[in-house]
Formats: structure tokens, sequence, C-alpha cells
């Protein structure tokens, strides 16, 4: 994978988790941000049923997650263990700063491994042109609610940490 792409998702993700961090200079989110997902207990995939419900909630998730509009904190509350990467959404955010990419994501597939963590295939655009095609994922749920997998975040940003000077992801394990 060359430089640019790279760049370029990851400018992207940390648009996504580094929305308004560190800054209160006022304005508001705007309108057309997503709607956080839901605070209620996510199903478990055990059944058909249950697993048709959990695909929803993901690729809901997943596409809020990797939506630059969403706002910092529903981010982070979409993102497994979020409470302890703060370190990692802020070298995320400063990556996202040498670029400007309107970004999402689309989920292809969801494949469960367990009732609590499935495989997420997705495609991450940036414009609405491919960032990356047919990217492996993940999503667990934690505290009773689907989320990106440390995992899929920090090897993102670890992708771009050498263009801040980090040879390590600090709070990625």
């Amino acid at each position: 994978m060359n430089k640019l792409p790279v760049a370029l998702v990851l400018s992207g993700l940390v648009v996504v988790a580094g929305c308004g961090g560190g800054s209160s200079s006022g304005g508001g989110s705007p309108s057309s941000a997503p709607a956080a997902a839901s605070p209620t207990a996510q199903p478990q995939a055990t059944d058909a049923a249950s697993k048709a419900a959990a695909t929803a909630d993901i690729k809901s998730m997943y596409a809020t997650f990797f939506n630059s509009s969403t706002p910092h904190s529903t981010s982070v509350s979409l993102l497994e263990n979020g409470s302890s990467l703060g370190p990692a959404v802020a070298d995320a955010a400063k990556i996202a700063k040498k670029d400007k990419t309107k970004e999402s994501a689309v989920v292809l597939s969801v494949k469960f491994t367990s009732p609590t963590a499935a495989s997420v295939r997705y495609n991450l655009l940036g414009n609405g042109k491919p960032l990356l095609a047919k990217a492996d994922g993940n999503a667990v749920l934690q505290d009773g609610k689907w989320k990106v997998a440390e995992n899929t975040f920090c090897t993102l940003v670890g992708l771009g940490a050498s263009t801040i000077g980090l040879t390590k992801v600090p709070g990625c394990k």
C-alpha cells in the first residue's frame, strides 16, 4: 500500500475518532450527524433472529463510528475500551489534520465468531471513494453494546503512527 491511501485512511479514521477533541470553542455538531447508537442492551448472536438483529446493529454502529460527522464522545462510546484509548484517539486526530476527507464506511458482511464477537468486512470511503476496499475488522459486544473492536481501531491508527513520529500508539496493545 502506498503512503497516499494510508494517509487518507488514517486521516478519515481520526476525523471520526477525534472530532471535537481538545477544543471547546463552541459551535455545535452538524445537524446531519448520525444518531447515536441505542443505549439499550444489544442482542447476543445466539440464533437466527438475534444474529439478524446483531448484524443490523453492527452495520449501523460501523457506519456511525466511521462517519466523519459523528461527535467525538459518540465515537469513543462505539469503540471497545474507548475510555482507555484517549491517547490513541488524540494521536489519530494529529494524523487526520494532515488531510481533510469526509469519511464513511459500508459494511459488506458480518460473520459471527461467537455470540459476542464478529468478523466484519467493510469498505472505508473518503469523499465517497474507496480508501480501503473489503477491509477486515472486528466487532465485539461490550457492556451490552456492539462496538468496533480495539484491535481494528489500533491497527488503522498504527498504520499512520510513524507520520507523526510515533513508533507505538499509546493505549493500544
